[in-house]
């Protein structure tokens, strides 16, 4: 058994403004104009192929996209490129439920994430499903408490563990993160997962740090970006997120790039 504990201090997030915030963007991807050929920028053509129709017709449920990603960054003084492909299928949109289930072209795991209801939601669930499964079940429901509970659960054949996240508001207003992980190993692996315990130890835990706490650092940061543009003064909390929809398709590549293979690796 592994026993891994860490923590880490945010900016608060206000969960009542990305509750409002979620119903708000999903509205303006409706509305936007998504055929096969890519989507078109409200100011007008071109259309964008960083977004575009494979199967079905835009907004409704059975309907996959394919979304372009492109990553950036440093490795032993040369900048490096990764370009992704990622095929979203729209699997409900209704007051009850909103579903969407991703799968990045080339890996074997899909992403499978949960609005409940689909209405001012309460409940975001993410469900990953390959060679490791992973359940992550946060509660945007609790807006009468400061933060939100976060659970998760890991399964793998050789392993498996569980995670819980406690979120308590420090003196100054931030967030402390108490994260804590109990891993063990299954079956025949238990004795071997024992032996590489007590050898990788300290680069387990250094690991942890890196994947879980600094994630939960950058991803909180890049939150409070969103919601600080979507609650920004001056405009309705409706026209700030049409604004924040319409960077994110400026910011799409105007072509499908070659498959990814023939892209990853330096930048040039």
């Amino acid at each position: 058994m592994i026993h891994l504990r860490d923590e880490t201090t945010t900016p608060p997030v206000d969960v009542a403004t990305l509750a409002a915030a979620i119903p708000l963007l999903l509205d303006q991807h409706r509305s936007l104009d998504i055929d096969a050929d890519g989507v078109l920028p409200r100011p007008g053509p071109p259309r964008r192929a960083g977004l575009r129709v494979l199967r079905g017709t835009h907004p409704h449920p059975g309907t996959t996209y394919q979304l372009v990603g492109r990553h950036t960054w440093e490795h032993e003084g040369k900048v490096q490129q990764r370009v992704t492909l990622t095929d979203i299928e729209l699997l409900a949109d209704s007051a009850e439920l909103v579903q969407l289930r991703g799968r990045e072209v080339g890996l074997k795991t899909t992403v499978l994430a949960s609005l409940v209801p689909g209405i001012e939601p309460r409940t975001l669930t993410i469900e990953l499903s390959g060679p490791v499964d992973i359940t992550v079940e946060i509660d945007l429901g609790l807006v009468d408490r400061p933060v939100p509970q976060v659970e998760a659960t890991l399964l793998h054949r050789w392993a498996a563990a569980e995670a819980a996240v406690a979120i308590a508001v420090a003196p100054d207003g931030r967030w402390r993160w108490d994260v804590r992980v109990d891993a063990r190993g299954r079956s025949l692996a238990r004795p071997v997962a024992a032996v590489g315990a007590l050898v990788a130890r300290r680069r387990i835990r250094a690991e942890f740090r890196r994947a879980v706490i600094d994630a939960i650092s950058e991803a909180v940061d890049a939150l409070g970006q969103l919601l600080a543009q979507i609650s920004e003064p001056g405009a309705t909390p409706e026209a700030n997120a049409r604004m924040v929809v319409d960077a994110l398709v400026a910011g799409l590549p105007l072509e499908v790039p070659p498959p990814p293979d023939l892209l990853n690796g330096p930048a040039t």
